[in-house]
């Protein structure tokens, strides 16, 4: 059975873009380190104040039809509820950073 590191958690917390402090004994006082040696007689931990989550872009995709109204040219009809879509809207933390086109095809329209 693999036994975990001494430091494991804090490791993980330390990859996740975590600071961590190593405890200095001879000053009795906590310094931050970039990049820990994790050694096992070494007395680390994650930097206190606030902890914010290292941040994990989220990215999503979604598939939808739009369409030009043939009574009003100003108006587009957009919508993500049919069988037939023509365009791709990609998102990164609700910003969209791509769209593109899937189907140009136009033959289902009635006009």
């Amino acid at each position: 059975m693999n036994v975990p590191h001494t430091h494991a958690e804090i490791i993980k917390a330390w990859a996740d873009g975590y600071e961590v402090e190593a405890y200095n004994p001879e000053r009795d006082t906590w310094i931050t380190v970039q990049e820990p040696s994790w050694l096992v007689d070494v007395e680390y931990r994650i930097k206190p104040g606030v902890i914010a989550k290292f941040f994990v872009p989220k990215i999503a995709s979604y598939d939808v039809r739009v369409e030009m109204d043939p009574f009003d040219e100003d108006l587009v009809d957009f919508w993500n509820h049919c069988d037939t879509y023509n365009l791709r809207l990609v998102f990164k933390d609700e910003r969209l950073i791509k769209a593109f086109v899937i189907d140009d095809c136009d033959e289902d329209a009635p006009w």
